[in-house]
């Protein structure tokens, strides 16, 4: 089982790498193309124990919601005292290009 996940791995990063893609959008992106449901796939961590069952770091990701302003919603879920929670992020567009700065957070 082990070397067919390595083996898909490398699969999928020697499909992704294409060298020279002058495709690629670096700055300048659509933050509007963002918008609407997203699914969490992965979670990725160099301390395990964070992203492991019921830890602090293990969420889900709902949506991304991009606003006129250039501000953005993002609603996620995550496990408190082992109940599942809405977590809400405003967030407002920094000085820096795709940079954003985090000004209210809401959890029911």
């Amino acid at each position: 089982m082990k070397l067919l996940l390595l083996l898909c791995l490398g699969l999928t990063l020697v499909c992704a790498h294409d060298e020279g893609n002058p495709a690629v959008v670096t700055s300048n992106f659509d933050i509007s193309k963002i918008s609407g449901g997203w699914y969490t796939i992965l979670l990725a961590s160099d301390d395990k124990e964070r992203i492991e069952e019921n830890s602090v770091m293990r969420s889900f990701m709902e949506s991304i919601q991009a606003w006129d302003d250039n501000s953005l919603t993002l609603k996620f879920h995550v496990k408190v005292n082992g109940e599942c929670t809405e977590i809400s992020l405003f967030c407002t567009q920094a000085n820096e290009n795709g940079v954003y700065n985090v000004i209210s957070l809401y959890h029911e």
